[in-house]
């Protein structure tokens, strides 16, 4: 499915890229991220495999962020 504007279209997107990406042996954290809430998919040994966060503009979500670069993960700590 191609990214789309709207809620329900984004929404759609985001969920479908998760539910086909992320492994079952994955966990995934709401977690301070830059200093907001975020979504960090933590791997089985603890080190983040992936972070995601969002930018609120008014009362909307206006971007979504996702990192995988390990260069800029390995600042995220590893929970054991």
């Amino acid at each position: 499915m191609p990214p789309g504007h709207g809620a329900g279209l984004v929404a759609r997107f985001v969920l479908c890229a998760i539910a086909k990406s992320v492994p079952k042996d994955v966990g995934v954290h709401i977690e301070p991220v830059n200093g907001q809430p975020g979504v960090v998919y933590r791997l089985p040994q603890g080190a983040a495999g992936c972070v995601t966060s969002v930018v609120i503009t008014g009362r909307r979500i206006s971007d979504i962020l996702v990192v995988t670069n390990p260069d800029k993960l390995m600042y995220v700590a590893t929970r054991s």
